[in-house]
């Protein structure tokens, strides 16, 4: 089968209604787990990829990628609710060019025990 220059090599449906597409799309319909299994994914630039998760979701389109309150873009970091917090797992946070800023910065050290 083809569609809009796609090619579908084989479809199949297994006892538990588990649904797949070749060896790319895997629908588990115990769990409604999806899988991907793709060198890329293509998609045109009004369409997105939505990931829920529990309180937050996750959109990935042609122009951004928004993970919860933060969504990046272009050479841009906002944050739709509240502040961007940055937290190095080392604990040492290193900015290796010039950063400007048009808000207020407030810089402290947190001292643990």
């Amino acid at each position: 089968m083809e569609i809009n220059n796609g090619h579908i090599y084989f479809d199949s449906m297994d006892h538990k209604g588990n649904f797949r597409v070749g060896n790319i799309l895997l629908v588990n319909q115990q769990t409604g787990q999806v899988t991907f299994d793709a060198q890329s994914i293509n998609f045109g630039a009004s369409g997105n990829i939505t990931l829920d998760g529990p309180g937050s979701q996750t959109i990935i389109d042609a122009t951004k990628v928004q993970v919860g309150n933060i969504r990046i873009y272009d050479n841009n970091i906002d944050s739709l609710l509240g502040p961007v917090n940055f937290h190095a797992f080392s604990g040492i946070t290193t900015l290796n060019t010039d950063v400007f800023v048009t808000g207020n910065v407030n810089v402290s050290k947190l001292m643990y025990l």
